[in-house]
């Protein structure tokens, strides 16, 4: 009979070791899988956080890249302003040699239209008394085409910054006061 309880008692040890080891391998596999997903979470992490400093950096190299081309246009519309006043002066030829200058320094951060329009406006009143002393008494077409690349390129420039356009009374209004100025 001692045998019988020896048998039973044995038979149950058996049973709870087996369940006990059992369940231990079961936790233990669970843990592995924690680690698992806890280095995959921490990788997820990281990559994240190294593309957050990325975008951060782009973003600033952007912010600088905007405040430099709208200086560069205000620079540029600041010297159309002088290029326009000066048009019928002696000193418009220093004048165009300064914005040669400015756009030669600056062109590359100007919109493609301001940059044309900036460039056609200098050379046009290069040649404009030119073009005016030459067609003196005959077609004014030229001249009148020549004039107008010079004045619309304040617009252009602006339009290149999402400003408001210039009307003909901010023209006339510009041009009076750079007169007074004098």
């Amino acid at each position: 009979m001692f045998e019988g309880y020896l048998a039973v008692l044995f038979g149950g040890l058996t049973v709870m070791v087996t369940a006990y080891f059992r369940e231990r391998g079961k936790l233990q596999a669970m843990s592995e899988k924690m680690d698992i997903v806890t280095r995959a979470i921490e990788g997820v992490k990281q990559e994240y956080a190294f593309a957050l400093e990325a975008v951060k950096s782009q973003n600033q190299v952007r912010i600088v890249a905007a405040e430099r081309r709208l200086e560069a246009h205000q620079g540029a519309f600041a010297l159309w302003m002088r290029l326009f006043s000066s048009i019928h002066t002696k000193e418009v030829q220093d004048v165009v040699r300064e914005c040669l200058v400015y756009w030669s320094k600056n062109c590359v951060y100007m919109e493609p239209l301001a940059r044309e329009a900036f460039y056609s406006a200098i050379q046009a009143a290069r040649r404009h008394k030119e073009i005016l002393d030459f067609n003196r008494g005959k077609d004014s077409l030229p001249v009148n085409e020549n004039w107008n690349e010079i004045a619309n390129a304040g617009n252009d420039i602006i339009r290149s910054v999402d400003l408001p356009p210039l009307t003909d009374e901010n023209l006339a209004a510009i041009a009076k006061a750079q007169i007074k100025a004098k």
